[in-house]
């Protein structure tokens, strides 16, 4: 719950900036907050002054120059903007149109025109490789552990999701199954435990169908697996990642995944096998 608050507090719509920090020494800072998103076509960061007396006067930023690099040497330029926050005040904001590249690390560098410069680093959190047991249980009871090798830190979040077609429909429905965090770290991996035959009666509630309705066909099973990079497990006001500045820059890694089911595991949950 605390990562889903601030990953709140860290959206542009949400950012409540009307008081800027006053903090001793720390002439010549930014406060960076934003992270990067695989799955978004447009980035997003926010730059705010560290000012050091009451009253100081808030330096203009709207010259200053931001730049990400990946470790493979590839640059891009963000377009500044000043955008109105929720509590009506306005905030600089540089945008920035394009899509993380999974296991790459960015390093993001803001110069304003006065010289002052901050520096923040972030990886995207790699795709995970699955590893899915055999389904076991009798039919009221059907369920099969998932691993998702490579990853050993919290998830934001575990959703598996069907895709199903209904007789009388052509092409198939997304029904998502909110699974939390899952089990928890599994071998080399993550565990998680689908519980196959109950969500079949979840997935045929949501399209308002009865739970006795044997024509609805399985087309595919997957998980939306949502990662963290490790900035998010321990934010704090002078992070190791960001230098001569403060706030929060990490990333998150959005990535879904597919495996098949056998025949009988389908049969056994209530669907017709369309994998």
């Amino acid at each position: 719950m605390r990562l889903l608050v601030l990953i709140a507090a860290l959206a542009l719509s949400a950012c409540d900036n009307s008081v800027q920090p006053l903090v001793e020494g720390a002439e010549g800072q930014f406060s960076v907050f934003g992270h990067l998103d695989s799955a978004a076509d447009t980035q997003f960061v926010r730059l705010e002054p560290v000012l050091i007396a009451p009253g100081a006067p808030r330096p203009s930023l709207n010259r200053t120059l931001v730049i990400t690099t990946d470790d493979q040497g590839q640059e891009q330029e963000w377009t500044y903007r000043a955008q109105t926050l929720e509590d009506g005040t306005i905030g600089d904001v540089w945008f920035s149109e394009f899509r993380p590249i999974p296991g790459h690390t960015y390093l993001l560098e803001a110069l304003s025109a006065e010289g002052v410069s901050v520096t923040a680093r972030a990886s995207i959190p790699q795709a995970p490789r699955l590893a899915p047991g055999l389904p076991r249980g009798d039919t009221l009871t059907l369920m099969q552990n998932v691993r998702l090798l490579g990853q050993d830190l919290d998830p934001l979040r575990l959703t598996v999701l069907y895709d199903v077609r209904l007789p009388d429909e052509e092409f198939p429905s997304r029904v998502p199954v909110d699974y939390g965090k899952g089990n928890g770290p599994s071998g080399e991996g993550w565990g998680l435990d689908v519980f196959l035959r109950r969500d079949q009666a979840t997935v045929l509630a949501s399209l308002n169908r009865a739970v006795t309705d044997r024509g609805v066909t399985l087309v595919q099973i997957g998980v939306r697996a949502e990662l963290l990079s490790p900035e998010w497990s321990s934010p704090a006001p002078l992070p190791a990642n960001i230098s001569n500045g403060r706030g929060f820059f990490g990333a998150i890694g959005r990535y879904d995944l597919t495996w098949s089911l056998t025949s009988d595991a389908v049969e056994r949950m209530g669907f017709l096998d369309g994998q």
